[in-house]
């Protein structure tokens, strides 16, 4: 998976998406997002188990591809 994305609207999504996600869980995979590159978009999407999030930015994609990255690290980041 290889994205080009301005960095505004990436820090838009990531803001977008942390709003959901639960920092103490019991579930680690809550704590995450899960990121997807196809047809020139970037989704983010996350889930709390009662509601669901996501998120879609124009991006120049080169290579499709799907990742579950945390949350914490990715906003960070």
């Amino acid at each position: 998976m290889k994205i080009t994305i301005l960095k505004e609207k990436l820090k838009e999504g990531i803001n977008t998406i942390e709003k959901i996600s639960q920092k103490n869980s019991a579930l680690p995979i809550l704590q995450n997002t899960l990121l997807e590159a196809e047809n020139n978009l970037l989704k983010l999407t996350s889930t709390n188990l009662d509601s669901a999030i996501n998120w879609q930015g124009l991006a120049k994609i080169e290579g499709k591809g799907k990742i579950c990255v945390p949350i914490k690290f990715f906003s960070n980041f």
